[in-house]
């Protein structure tokens, strides 16, 4: 529950409860520049590192040019942003969206054998959404950074 007016005891214009709205403001702010990002960043392993699921298919042209190194630099730029946004919630969303995604890759490879555009794509905003899940019940907690 959010409380918009500070109660009329308090003498000035900043209470707890406007400092509690300030800082959810932050959050959801932060939340919304690190969640695209983290959905981002795992697109690089799975476009470098699966084999695409048809030899004509936009994974494939997009997939053979990366490394391994490269899916590396990925993961230590997301965890790093996560440390650095959001701290704990951050890491938390970190270790999620990857979970999100090594789940998402099994069924891939089962289903269909590789990657495609369409579910490199669909791995995208599953693990966005992912990480907005994550990061909306840390306020509560407390792991924000």
């Amino acid at each position: 529950l959010m409380i918009r007016r500070p109660p009329r005891s308090t003498p000035s214009n900043s209470s707890a409860a406007s400092d509690v709205y300030k800082r959810q403001a932050e959050h959801r702010v932060k939340a919304a520049i690190l969640a695209p990002m983290m959905a981002r960043c795992v697109m690089v392993p799975m476009l470098g590192l699966l084999p695409p699921a048809r030899r004509d298919g936009l994974g494939r042209m997009f997939g053979k040019h990366r490394s391994v190194r490269e899916s590396v630099y990925a993961m230590a730029f997301l965890m790093t942003a996560a440390w650095v946004t959001a701290r704990f919630a951050g890491l938390i969303a970190g270790f999620a969206v990857i979970t999100v995604t090594a789940a998402f890759v099994y069924l891939c490879m089962r289903r269909i054998g590789g990657i495609t555009g369409d579910t490199v794509g669909a791995a995208s905003e599953i693990n966005e959404m992912a990480a907005l899940l994550v990061l909306s019940g840390q306020p509560i907690s407390g792991l924000w950074g």
